[in-house]
């Protein structure tokens, strides 16, 4: 556990680094079309990418609601890392569907609307990743001092650009809630949400305890209702 603790950024980091080789090289290596090969990396790199952001995401609320869940301090730890990996994959995925799949700058006066509007959310989602991962270090955290919060809460601006990107040029999410990706993801942003829900809950009971619980129930249940809902419809093509 102590070799865990202490090696875990670099095992996760690594670990990143090999996957993203192995898809490139599984993938060109079949049977399809040059242009279906680099559609099969762009989406698997996307895909992977929104997971390793949701686990990334996840840590803060759900072992703030679950203090003794097993090996809390060993995903905590490994937190950082999993945003580095999340740029790596995001940096590849950009790039091949770029200049591989959009034909570099030329390719982008074909795109309409919404997808002009997902390609510039997801350069800014991933000029926030990138700014996150140069001051992932130890060193960085000393020398930002409280800005190194404020910067990487931007994490959740990011999150919420990548999603939104997702449900627009993802095949996948296109077809809505017949999907199985589809409903996964639903219901992986439901339990996200709920989580997140209770901890602020949680936190405002604590910052607040002369303010009537019943308020702050009311309202982290309508906030947590409302978002749950919105993506509801937006998974089923209606709403984004």
């Amino acid at each position: 556990m102590d070799f865990l603790m202490k090696y875990i950024r670099h095992i996760v980091l690594w670990l990143s680094v090999l996957t993203i080789v192995a898809i490139y090289i599984s993938s060109t290596m079949s049977a399809l079309p040059l242009t279906a090969q680099y559609t099969r990396i762009v989406e698997i790199y996307g895909l992977t990418a929104l997971w390793l952001l949701y686990l990334a995401l996840l840590a803060t609320p759900l072992t703030q609601v679950f203090p003794t869940m097993p090996y809390r301090a060993l995903y905590l730890k490994s937190r950082r890392a999993l945003g580095v990996s999340v740029f790596f994959f995001g940096l590849f995925h950009g790039g091949i569907a770029f200049f591989f799949l959009f034909g570099g700058l030329p390719g982008l006066s074909f795109l309409v609307p919404p997808y002009t509007n997902a390609f510039i959310i997801a350069v800014a989602a991933l000029l926030i990743l990138a700014t996150m991962a140069a001051t992932s270090f130890d060193s960085m955290v000393i020398r930002l001092g409280k800005w190194w919060k404020r910067i990487h809460r931007l994490v959740y601006l990011a999150g919420v650009f990548i999603l939104i990107h997702a449900l627009i040029f993802g095949r996948d999410f296109q077809r809505g809630l017949a999907d199985s990706n589809t409903q996964l993801l639903l219901l992986a942003v439901v339990i996200l949400l709920a989580l997140q829900s209770l901890r602020l809950h949680r936190y405002f009971l604590r910052k607040y305890p002369a303010v009537s619980p019943g308020i702050f129930t009311g309202a982290t249940a309508m906030l947590f209702l409302g978002i749950s809902v919105y993506f509801y419809i937006a998974l089923q093509g209606i709403g984004v």
